[in-house]
């Protein structure tokens, strides 16, 4: 019986260690070495490998060169004043370096400074020609006084080199520095940077994901690879960036562009919010979120308001040289310049003609944007608008426009001046506003099953069998004059979740008027799968 009993109490302690063992692994998932940096109580002359052993300072951390699997850890609360976290090691597909935080309390903060380590860095975070290395967690915030770009984190990669799985998440990024950020002085911040230097380096595999962004005097987050993701066949450049993820950040005050991709092959972005870009370069062209010379760029559950001024100032476009770009399932509301914009340069782009082919928008819902709420200017080809609800107050105080297709320069697929091949279909334009419609140089256009409510809308395209609105727009199967029965137009606030305002109420004339149309995405802004019966509006 004694015999038993301690076989069963060794099981039960066995079983606890394991446990034990277990927890800790959990807790600390590195398979190399993890180093810890103390600014209050650490030592340089330590080991660094435990809490009481600690480092001092990131002039220790940009000195030494890490093995695959390794761990950095800045002690949480802490503040480390002047200079930049230069990471350089060995890391690998299966075991990353990973930069991070122990203890409790805040986020380990950085202030930048323009001069570490006896080398000039403009950046709080700087990897240089690595890869495999994720960032998690810290605070950074801009404390450079010199008149040069600064940026809190900066990827670049160059002389050929090809930056490989690069996760950047979790970490609040601040330039404003004793509320300066908007200082003529100085060219400002940009929050997170990940750029290719020269035409033979590229990014192949980017995550950045749940971070902060405020007060940035230059962008938000930028990606730049070194060839546009593909030329006007739409056949994908070899050294575009790729694999690029930009998921769940929460970015305000941002001074140019939000988030902006350059050169980039299929990226996604999704989840994120802008609250106020385009807020200080009054006078040059910024969005909130946009692709430029890309393919097969994806924006969705985005949302953006607050953009500033009228030079673009949209929350959404499709930029210069772009190829099938999809935006859907977005929100947009209470932009200077508008919800979204499509364009390319009137005729020459870098050497070569300008295009901007295949884009579709569908199943977004714009409130209150104001000057041109939707624009297409430009070589532009295949654009399908489908499925959209947008909605202006009687008391907004700049509507120009609410649906503007304006072209000019010539286009590389018909050799004339105009957009070619656009579909505008199912969309709900519920106009409160005095802004009207202008549809004009424009050639194989098809606005049909469009529901148009609220004050008059001029040169709003009526179907051919009343009267013919234009030779280059093909008119049929519109509604006019009809309530769209929503729950309450523009009641939405922040947040998509309060976009359920623009639900159909059962008696709307909207339900099951609409056009099918092929490959359709499958289901609509609130997630309602999609079947024979298609409805107007988003």
């Amino acid at each position: 019986m004694k015999k038993s009993f301690s076989i069963v109490l060794a099981v039960a302690i066995l079983a606890s260690m394991l446990a034990i063992s277990f927890t800790v692994k959990a807790e600390l998932p590195y398979t190399g070495n993890v180093y810890y940096v103390d600014p209050d109580n650490g030592s340089d002359s330590a080991s660094g490998l435990s809490e009481s052993d600690a480092w001092q300072t990131l002039k220790k951390v940009n000195s030494t060169y890490f093995d695959a699997g390794d761990a950095i850890l800045l002690k949480k609360g802490s503040v480390f004043e002047g200079g930049c976290l230069w990471i350089e090691g060995g890391a690998t597909k299966a075991n990353p370096i990973t930069v991070s935080s122990y203890g409790e309390g805040d986020k380990p903060m950085i202030v930048s400074s323009y001069e570490s380590d006896g080398r000039l860095v403009d950046a709080a975070v700087y990897i240089y020609n690595q890869s495999y290395i994720t960032i998690d967690g810290l605070y950074i915030v801009n404390g450079s006084k010199g008149t040069n770009d600064q940026f809190g984190i900066r990827v670049i990669e160059n002389d050929g080199y090809t930056t490989k799985n690069i996760t950047i998440k979790n970490c609040v990024i601040n330039g404003d520095i004793g509320n300066s950020w908007r200082d003529t002085s100085k060219k400002g911040m940009t929050g997170i940077d990940v750029s290719s230097t020269n035409w033979y380096g590229y990014i192949n595999g980017l995550l950045i994901e749940d971070n902060e962004i405020y007060n940035c005097k230059s962008n938000g987050i930028v990606v730049n690879g070194s060839q546009g993701g593909c030329d006007s066949t739409g056949k994908a450049n070899s050294r575009a960036a790729r694999g690029v993820e930009i998921r769940g950040n929460y970015l305000k005050n941002i001074g140019k562009d939000g988030i902006f991709l350059n050169n980039v092959l299929n990226p996604l972005v999704e989840y994120n919010t802008c609250d106020k870009a385009h807020s200080y370069a009054t006078t040059s062209y910024h969005v909130a979120m946009w692709p430029f010379s890309s393919k097969g760029a994806v924006f969705q559950y985005n949302e953006a308001f607050n953009t500033q001024t009228t030079y673009d100032g949209y929350g959404y476009d499709s930029d210069y040289q772009s190829y099938d770009t999809l935006f859907q399932y977005n929100y947009s509301h209470d932009n200077q310049g508008g919800f979204m914009l499509i364009c390319t340069e009137p005729q020459n782009w870098d050497g070569g003609l300008a295009w901007n082919e295949n884009v579709t928008v569908r199943y977004n819902i714009s409130q209150n944007d104001q000057n041109h709420s939707s624009m297409l200017s430009g070589s532009i080809h295949n654009v399908k608008i489908y499925n959209n609800t947008l909605y202006s107050s009687e008391d907004l105080p700049n509507a120009s426009y609410t649906f503007d297709l304006f072209s000019r320069g010539v286009s590389k697929f018909n050799g004339n001046k105009y957009a070619d091949d656009t579909l505008i279909a199912n969309n709900i334009f519920y106009v409160d506003s005095n802004g009207g419609f202008k549809l004009d140089k424009t050639t194989n256009t098809v606005f049909c099953n469009n529901l148009i409510y609220g004050k008059d809308v001029e040169d709003v395209p009526i179907n051919d069998d009343e009267e013919p609105y234009d030779d280059g727009i093909t008119s049929y199967d519109n509604i006019y004059d009809q309530n769209p029965m929503l729950v309450k137009a523009g009641g939405a606030g922040e947040g998509l979740d309060t976009c359920y305002v623009y639900k159909l109420q059962d008696n709307s004339p909207a339900i099951g008027s609409g056009r099918k149309i092929e490959n359709d995405g499958g289901k609509d802004f609130f997630g309602n799968e999609l079947g024979e019966l298609t409805n107007i509006g988003a």
